[in-house]
């Protein structure tokens, strides 16, 4: 019997672990692991050290994989903006079918380098031990344990450097946004009241002692994670954000970097 697109895709997956290619999980699968309520699409995305994306290729050649070209599908995902990144259908349906329910599941490789991850930054799945304000109530991820993760320090701070390369009115800039919002919201706040009846006060009424307490234990998360010495702004930034001082949607952009006002 012919393999399916999504059994060679994780044939491949597999294979590239049996051969020591080191893969670190972002997206869906490890924003859902930081505790996001993201409905599992069956996409896998991974960063992959960049002298090894031929090896990937390769192997997904031996598979009869062919990367999806460029103009294929539209991108979905911020690591596909790499000019080197691997595109890989793993869905029955076709790329450009609009037929059937969700996103057309892709497997992505995207270079380390995107991201600016270290490998001293990566850990093993078992050694993730972070537990989320708001309670998690995915289900189970079926991820290989030979996949990497990273910290949400180490997420937070790969999400604002990927955010600098894309142009601030972008859809996938805004999907960033909304990622590293939600990580902040659902992680270091109890978000379980989220669909109960209740009275939103407005803009004008004054915090009560209890969120400006929830405020601080978070601002105190964020001033305890590590950030590299360069990067130090990124976590002043993150702070006054949560105490809205500043606006998520003034972290730098592309056009910044242009015009030297990163």
């Amino acid at each position: 019997m012919v393999a399916t697109r999504e059994e060679r895709g994780n044939q491949l997956v597999q294979r590239l672990g049996d051969a020591g290619i080191v893969l670190v999980e972002w997206d869906g699968t490890h924003l859902i692991r930081l505790g996001f309520p993201l409905f599992d699409t069956g996409s896998q995305v991974y960063f992959v050290p960049d002298e090894d994306l031929t090896f990937v290729r390769d192997a997904a050649a031996e598979l009869d994989m062919l990367p999806l070209e460029k103009v294929k599908l539209k991108h979905n995902c911020a690591n596909e903006l790499s000019e080197t990144s691997l595109r890989y259908l793993i869905d029955e349906r076709e790329a450009e079918s609009s037929e059937g329910f969700g996103p057309i599941m892709l497997l992505i490789f995207a270079p380390l380098s995107w991201s600016g991850i270290r490998l001293d930054e990566l850990m093993a799945l078992d050694q993730f031990t972070f537990e989320p304000r708001t309670p998690r109530h995915n289900p189970c991820l079926k991820t290989p344990e030979f996949v990497k993760t990273i910290s949400i320090a180490s997420t937070c701070a790969a999400l604002i450097r990927i955010m600098a390369k894309i142009p601030r009115k972008s859809d996938l800039r805004t999907k960033l946004l909304c990622d590293l919002k939600g990580i902040v919201a659902y992680c270091l706040f109890d978000m379980s009241y989220e669909g109960m009846c209740m009275d939103i006060p407005g803009n004008d009424v004054p915090l009560s002692d209890k969120e400006k307490q929830d405020i601080e234990v978070a601002v105190a998360d964020i001033q305890a994670w590590p950030f590299r010495e360069d990067e130090i702004w990124m976590q002043d930034f993150m702070i006054k954000a949560v105490r809205s001082e500043r606006k998520y949607d003034e972290l730098p952009a592309l056009e910044d970097a242009a015009s030297g006002n990163v």
